[in-house]
């Protein structure tokens, strides 16, 4: 799941920032009036969006990555939790009998 996410928004960010571009080109286009000056605001907003985006997409691969490191610690532990369970099962049945 998390790395669907990641995709996704990694995804999310290019459309972005292409939308940034485009507005770009087309505040070129305009010249230098009030529709170009909006055009180059939204492609500012845009790029932030993307810089956002971007960002999120990092979080959610390292916190997976932790999760994952985590989650191998937790069954190594589990493992050794049984081995010694195991050992004092074993050390137990000579003494029993």
């Amino acid at each position: 799941m998390p790395q669907n996410s990641t995709v996704i928004l990694l995804e999310k960010a290019r459309e972005t920032r292409a939308q940034a571009e485009r507005a770009r080109r087309l505040a070129v286009a305009a010249g230098a009036d009030d529709i170009a000056e909006k055009l180059r605001s939204r492609a500012n907003e845009l790029e932030q969006q993307a810089l956002e985006l971007e960002s999120k997409a990092a979080s959610i691969q390292e916190n997976a990555e932790r999760i994952h490191e985590l989650t191998d610690e937790n069954h190594k532990l589990i493992a050794e939790i049984k081995e010694r369970i195991r050992k004092l099962h074993g050390a137990r049945k000579p003494d029993q009998g």
